[in-house]
């Protein structure tokens, strides 16, 4: 099952956006299995014509196999579009398109694990925005507890497992994962959508005993993609007649307006305008963490910084421009080293890009309209009543589920080892709240182990076997 969200015209200004009237499933499970374990995905952009219909397409880099894009030509060719408008009239234009699928899960067995229920995951609440100053219009949904209605997540989010006809229930949960908090507007929706890939680990009995990220193009997705993951269950694999541990690949779309165009979180610098004909394009993209400190004095504030990368897309400098906080201009920098970029190009080639971020921190940004290259700041509340609990107290230690080591922004003359200790609180439900610094060998270092703690996915916390929030101390030092 291949799933394919629209993306927004590459060449603005467009009275409309560019909508999809009729599109059919196209089948990719046939091709390479053994080579694609996480599955087949990928970018592409298609040239829309005046009458709604796909004249060209071309993939993005990495481009699949031969036999992949011939597939997905074929399914293409029956798709229909409303074209964008310019100036009231239709008009032709590029579009960027998303691409993914899960492999066969379990090679051999006579029966795979299915879903037998699901969760949605919540959508940040940094990436809401309101949806009238978007130009376009949203189906909304009013959620219990709170009174701003808000788009349902079903409305542009696929099955969380393609085309799997055993998926029993489905729960929608609060996209801003909060109550009574969040936009007071009934014209407010999901702005940037994205997907993840997941390994999931079902045991005998149909649990899942463990998840791990293959692949994602946005770390906010991942957390919660995750813990939504960890509360499905499945029938099990069953071999021989006898069911059996299997582990799968399960592809979730986060929904949004919009799919990762290039320009969004970034623009040219003013001296590299006219350096390349295509822009570099965020294959990844880590958003800052707003400083918990800052964060709950309410103070906001924005910060700038200058990436060179090079004819590859990979970031070979980064220099803060300006910040009205330290700690804005050392979060902005984090995030940035480990964001992914496709490169730009020149005449078809590859060529070294220089890009300016803008990280925006506020808390009120869900009532902002979205700025091509500013990035939101996430905000990682504590959100359980009450007080953390030791880890000694628990029930047993707390279980790291899922998450990557920290990125060191480490001096590359100085090649000085990096060190730092980061306190946060594990909720009960297993998410990562108000990370903050305790010791750190130099800022960089500190921020950068902030930046990675927030992916982490924990097992949820137990005291007396209930689920409560836990005090967690972790202390990272680079080889």
């Amino acid at each position: 099952m291949i799933v394919l969200n629209p993306g927004v015209p590459t060449e603005p200004p467009m009275d409309g956006p560019a909508r999809i009237v009729e599109a059919h499933a196209i089948n990719l499970s046939t091709h390479s299995p053994a080579k694609h374990p996480e599955g087949v995905q990928g970018r592409l952009a298609v040239r829309l014509l005046e009458d709604g219909t796909i004249g060209r397409v071309r993939f993005e880099a990495p481009r699949p196999a031969k036999p992949v894009m011939a597939e997905i030509e074929r399914g293409l060719l029956g798709w229909r579009f409303e074209p964008p408008t310019r100036l009231g009239k239709p008009t032709e234009t590029w579009v960027n398109l998303v691409y993914s699928s899960a492999p066969s899960p379990v090679p051999g067995a006579d029966t795979p694990p299915r879903s037998l229920f699901a969760v949605t995951p919540d959508y940040p609440i940094e990436l809401w925005r309101p949806w009238a100053l978007t130009g376009s219009a949203a189906p909304v949904v009013s959620i219990p507890g709170d009174s701003a209605p808000k788009p349902s997540q079903t409305a542009s989010q696929p099955a969380p497992i393609g085309d799997n006809p055993r998926v029993a229930a489905a729960q929608v949960r609060n996209p801003l994962g909060t109550a009574g908090a969040g936009p007071s507007s009934s014209s407010h929706a999901a702005w940037f959508s994205g997907h993840v890939a997941l390994r999931v680990d079902v045991d005998a009995t149909g649990l899942v005993a463990g998840v791990t990220v293959v692949r994602a193009t946005a770390s906010c997705f991942e957390s919660p993609a995750i813990g939504t993951v960890m509360h499905w269950r499945f029938s099990p694999a069953i071999t021989g007649g006898v069911p059996v541990p299997a582990a799968m690949i399960v592809p979730i779309s986060s929904p949004g307006t919009i799919e990762n165009p290039p320009p969004l979180f970034f623009k040219p610098a003013g001296d590299a305008r006219g350096a390349w004909d295509e822009p570099p394009r965020m294959r990844y993209l880590d958003l800052p963490i707003y400083p918990a400190d800052l964060l709950n004095a309410g103070i906001s504030g924005r910060a700038t910084a200058r990436l060179e990368l090079d004819a590859s897309g990979a970031i070979t400098d980064a220099k803060l421009l300006e910040a009205t906080r330290p700690e804005f201009g050392h979060a902005l920098l984090a995030s940035a080293l480990r964001c992914q970029h496709d490169p730009a190009r020149r005449d078809g080639r590859r060529v070294p890009a220089t890009i300016v971020r803008t990280a925006v921190f506020a808390d009120d940004l869900w009532n902002r309209k979205p700025v091509s290259g500013e990035t939101p700041a996430l905000m990682l509340r504590l959100t359980d009543p009450g007080e953390a609990v030791a880890e000694n107290l628990l029930d047993e230690p707390l279980r790291r589920i899922a998450g990557p080591p920290p990125a060191f922004a480490v001096d590359r003359a100085a090649l000085e080892p990096a060190s730092a200790t980061v306190e946060f609180t594990v909720s009960s439900e297993g998410a990562v709240q108000a990370p903050h610094i305790v010791d750190s060998s130099t800022p960089a270092a500190g921020y950068a182990a902030v930046q990675a703690v927030a992916t982490w996915r924990y097992a949820p916390p137990r005291q007396g076997g209930a689920p409560v929030p836990a005090l967690a101390r972790v202390t990272f030092a680079s080889p």
